[in-house]
């Protein structure tokens, strides 16, 4: 207490610097056990976000062989198409929609995304990139490992698991096709 000699006693009000320090010390546990949740959740969020990519992807080239949908390479050509393919590529980070057609020769292996030539680009429907820090693996008996969907909704060849995960951590996810064309 101050005491002036001409005013009214004076109380020194606010806090001790120990009541400073124990509440900045409860914030600071606060927002790191909050920040790493955070980033549990934002990494959890990713592989969840890119599955359900995936999935989509795989709808897409499902619907495209339901309705018989041709890429313009097999319209000018007059060839058959056989199915749509989702397939990886050389890189854990990369995926490729394409059109299988037939060419109708006997001799000739039928004309895909992952084995044409740049003289049919219409085959290569879509070529999906993943962040880099994301991995996916497609797990089936087919070269290059993918499905095929079969025109006018005759299923899917083979049997495909993808196994989407993410870098330097434990976080996956798995979108299963089966061969009757059922994915989940």
């Amino acid at each position: 207490m101050i005491k002036n000699k001409y005013s009214k006693p004076v109380y020194w009000q606010g806090f001790s610097i120990i009541e400073l320090v124990i509440v900045l010390s409860i914030m600071g546990i606060m927002f790191s056990v909050g920040s790493a949740n955070f980033r549990d959740f934002q990494r959890r969020r990713t592989v969840e976000s890119v599955a359900e990519n995936i999935r989509s992807e795989m709808r897409l080239a499902q619907q495209y062989a339901i309705s018989g949908r041709k890429p313009q390479d097999c319209v000018d050509n007059d060839w058959t198409l056989k199915s749509y393919q989702v397939y990886q590529t050389d890189s854990i980070h990369q995926y490729h929609i394409g059109a299988v057609c037939d060419d109708g020769d006997e001799d000739t292996p039928d004309l895909s995304c992952p084995t044409h030539d740049s003289s049919y680009p219409s085959l290569c429907v879509r070529t999906i990139e993943l962040p880099g820090n994301v991995n996916v693996d497609f797990t089936s008996t087919s070269t290059p490992p993918g499905v095929e969907f079969l025109v006018l909704a005759r299923g899917a060849e083979p049997y495909l698991e993808v196994e989407i995960s993410l870098a330097q951590t434990s976080y996956t996810q798995t979108v299963y096709i089966q061969t009757s064309g059922v994915l989940y």
